[in-house]
């Protein structure tokens, strides 16, 4: 419950295989494991009780981070990076710290670092599980010697001895800690494939699957896949980077490799293999894909990619902000096509209301903007930031056609879209009023009133004619009581309170007419919500019988019942504050 209640923190956990980053050159290793990590992170005071637990022996708090918390890991990795914040010979993986040097002595001075870091953050290590100064080391699951890593032994051969699968559970779990060590193994989505195969469409973990033929043949070429794993060199920074590419009819895989004292090292294995509709591209076009893997393109991209990339490789995107005539022109005429910039060019020249603007007689900032493609210039506005062409007068009601018949939105919709792309003296008293005068929009709209009006009780002639009736549930029980009939007179707001045990129509029927008719008279109108009491046919024949009125409040609005809601509020608190039994 205290999980669901967490707000998820974002920092990133370090990436697994990171460590193999920094590395290189490096001859010797030491690796610190922290004492029950997590429990050295004390609990801020003010949630040690959000933390409680309750056990055989009694209820216990944390003040100690514990185990199971929904940010836990998040918080340790923000907490040792802090530690190790400017170490750049330390990696940290929340509790496992790996300590690399080129040397002895500059190993021993990393040590002490680390050391002192960790005494001035107050940590414990765990020395049975620390190695110092080793020439090859264990850390995450790899082997680390000076040039390079692979899997450990002892995981091959768990993986080795991994019965054959009987249930889908079973499968899933195994290629789960065999693409443990996916990089080692070079083309491991080929080989993987049969078994993938098996875990199409809708499948339960507990359904069997029969691992025979090709899939038994796959499973053992797996196993045989990772004992042969390939050595995988430490990343430098410094070496010449090369990929290796290839397509085969049901997979593509893809090697990285550096060079280094003249050969090349592998440093990773990539496989994937490849949908129903991949495999049935041409050798070419699959090869293509391998060398270009981005699992949202479209064939068709890739084929445009394919022809660009024979003149340049050099495509750079250009905002709208930064490239304002070719963005606004081209948006104009996509939108406008009935308006040609050049025919508008020519009859600004001719316009004589534009020529007074051009005077000094108006604040539109008009400049020169020339039209792509030709060498015609156009005035436009560019007060806003986007060059708004000046229309002039006897094509307007063009423009204002062409944009507004796309859809036919109403006033504001209209003058927006058409404000955003031309100007004129006058635009949006225009735009509003060819919109309220166009014909196919007063034939095809309607005016709807989405909201009724507020309406107003009439006062009351005399005491006791409206009366205001509900039901208070449910209440402390008090002497078998545990319901209020409340009602209210609208001219006096006399209240009359009768306790209930219980609420069935003939109860509530039995109140009005004991506790109020009896008393005061009958009333002209009575007003209720819906509540069933008030709906069923008891009350309707009472109303017949007696000669009132009964008026109801509209569902869901209390508001229309205020009166009565409101003696509740004050009623309910002074009842619940006694909370007595009689």
């Amino acid at each position: 419950m205290l999980n669901a209640q967490t707000i998820p923190d974002k920092y990133p956990i370090r990436y697994l295989q990171d460590f193999t980053h920094y590395i290189s050159g490096c001859t010797i290793f030491s690796t610190l494991d922290l004492v029950k990590a997590y429990n050295q992170i004390p609990v801020n005071p003010d949630d040690i009780p959000k933390t409680a637990i309750t056990t055989p022996f009694g209820m216990f708090e944390f003040p100690y981070m514990n185990y199971g918390l929904k940010n836990a890991s998040q918080t340790f990795q923000r907490f040792v990076d802090e530690i190790t914040r400017g170490l750049d010979f330390c990696f940290v993986y929340l509790d496992d710290f790996l300590i690399f040097s080129q040397d002895e002595d500059s190993h021993l001075d990393h040590t002490h670092q680390i050391f002192e870091k960790l005494k001035e953050f107050g940590m414990v290590i765990n020395t049975s599980k620390c190695e110092f100064g080793k020439k090859e080391i264990t850390f995450l699951g790899y082997h680390v010697p000076a040039n390079g890593v692979k899997p450990l032994d002892s995981k091959v051969q768990a993986i080795k001895d991994f019965p054959t699968p009987k249930t889908v559970r079973e499968l899933r779990r195994f290629l789960g800690m065999l693409n443990f060590y996916r990089r080692f193994i070079k083309g491991a989505a080929e080989i993987q494939a049969p078994l993938n195969s098996l875990l199409t469409g809708s499948i339960k973990g507990s359904r069997s699957v029969d691992i025979s033929g090709e899939a038994l043949y796959a499973f053992e070429q797996c196993k045989t896949s990772l004992c042969q794993a390939a050595f995988l060199a430490h990343p430098d920074l410094n070496a010449r980077l090369g990929l290796v590419t290839d397509a085969s009819d049901k997979a593509i895989g893809a090697t990285l490799q550096q060079v280094k004292n003249g050969s090349w090292q592998p440093l990773a294995f990539f496989s994937k293999k490849l949908k129903p509709a991949q495999q049935k591209y041409s050798p070419y076009d699959r090869e293509l894909l391998a060398i270009y893997k981005k699992d949202k393109c479209s064939p068709r991209q890739y084929r445009h990619l394919d022809f660009i990339s024979q003149f340049t490789t050099d495509i750079q995107h250009i905002s709208g902000k930064d490239n304002i005539v070719a963005d606004t022109l081209s948006r104009v005429e996509e939108l406008a096509q009935p308006v040609n910039l050049v025919t508008l060019a020519k009859m600004q020249d001719v316009d004589t209301e534009l020529k007074e603007i051009l005077k000094g007689g108006t604040s539109l900032r008009l400049v020169k903007v020339p039209i792509p493609g030709t060498k015609t210039d156009l005035y436009c506005d560019d007060g806003t930031g986007n060059h708004r062409p000046y229309v002039p007068q006897n094509l307007r009601k063009q423009v204002f056609d062409s944009l507004h018949s796309l859809s036919h939105p109403g006033v504001k919709a209209t003058t927006k879209l058409i404000t955003e792309r031309y100007v004129w003296p006058g635009v949006k008293r225009d735009c509003r009023e060819w919109s309220k005068t166009c014909h196919p929009c007063q034939r095809a709209k309607i005016t709807r009133h989405v909201s009724a009006p507020l309406g107003t009780y009439k006062l009351p002639p005399a005491r006791f004619q409206y009366v205001h009736l509900d039901i208070i549930v449910p209440l402390p029980v008090s002497d078998g009581y545990r319901y209020c009939f409340t009602a209210v007179d609208r001219f006096t707001r006399w209240p009359e309170t009768i306790p209930l045990s219980d609420i069935t129509a003939e109860t509530v029927a039995k109140a009005v007419l004991n506790g109020w008719i009896s008393c005061f008279g009958c009333p002209a109108e009575i007003i209720t919500d819906r509540g069933r009491q008030f709906e069923c046919s008891l009350f309707k024949h009472l109303s017949n019988l007696i000669g009132f009125q009964h008026k109801r409040t509209t569902s869901y609005h209390p508001a229309c019942n205020g009166m009565v809601e409101r003696m509740h509020r004050h009623l309910k608190a002074a009842i619940v504050c006694h909370n007595n039994q009689r």
